[in-house]
């Protein structure tokens, strides 16, 4: 029962880490189409300029391809930014189990400030292990081997003997007035005694099978992919907040 309880926890914990990281994808997606879009009307703003200097022969056609090239070139830009806005939301939307327009419409974080969040001091190389205990994933594994481990004992008991004993008290008459005297007292005892005699083949196939590390889980790995989803977690995480500096070189060069 409890392992069903941790796995659940674990199966929640995992949902509400890939909700935020695809809800910080998609601020982030939202902000490169944003400075996309600027870049574009920049370079439109340029690309006119351009050719009304060309069509009075103040600039060649090179200079006037040149410019033209350019804006075709972050044009292109736009669509495949949209479709992953859109896949972002539509992910977004699985993972709530509903529509995420509420959830997009009302954010905490207002569009193009992701380059002003800050994370939290960086995840320490050695974690107490009390840390990575709490995870529901690891106390499910942990669970399943205290199952797995009582399950080889009970296999094992197998072996011994059973012993069974019983007793019978009460009263026996012929006559019902004599059915409580002293003399219609009587008792009875019983036991028996069973041994596996016929059966250790098969008893001992039980504890090879229970004892099967294929069979039980692997509490070392299931604490090592612990350990290893909280660092992607936090790499994903950087990664999309540092990126955003970066996305505005193009919109900075645009300019003419």
């Amino acid at each position: 029962m409890f392992q069903s309880i941790f796995a659940r926890d674990a199966v929640g914990l995992m949902v509400i880490t890939d909700v935020v990281t695809t809800y910080f994808r998609l601020l982030g997606a939202e902000q490169q189409l944003a400075i996309a879009l600027r870049t574009v009307s920049s370079r439109e703003r340029g690309f006119t300029v351009e050719r009304a200097r060309y069509e009075n022969g103040a600039a060649d056609q090179l200079s006037f391809r040149q410019t033209q090239a350019e804006l075709e070139s972050v044009r292109a830009e736009l669509p495949p930014l949209r479709q992953q806005v859109r896949d972002l939301e539509s992910a977004l939307s699985v993972l709530v189990g509903d529509s995420a327009r509420e959830i997009i419409q009302a954010r905490r974080v207002p569009r193009g400030v992701l380059a002003g969040l800050s994370l939290p001091a960086r995840m320490p190389s050695v974690l107490p292990s009390s840390l990575i205990e709490r995870r529901p994933d690891i106390r499910a594994s942990e669970a399943a081997l205290m199952a797995a481990n009582a399950n080889i004992g009970a296999t094992k008991a197998q072996y011994f003997p059973r012993l069974n004993l019983g007793a019978l008290v009460g009263f026996q008459a012929v006559q019902i007035g004599d059915l409580f005297d002293d003399s219609s007292e009587s008792w009875s005892a019983s036991g028996s005694l069973l041994t596996p005699l016929l059966y250790f083949r098969r008893i001992e196939a039980d504890v090879e099978r229970a004892r099967d590390p294929r069979a039980g889980p692997d509490i070392n790995r299931a604490r090592a992919e612990a350990l290893r989803s909280e660092l992607l977690s936090e790499q994903n995480l950087s990664g999309i907040l540092v990126s955003q500096p970066s996305t505005r070189g193009p919109e900075t060069s645009s300019a003419f």
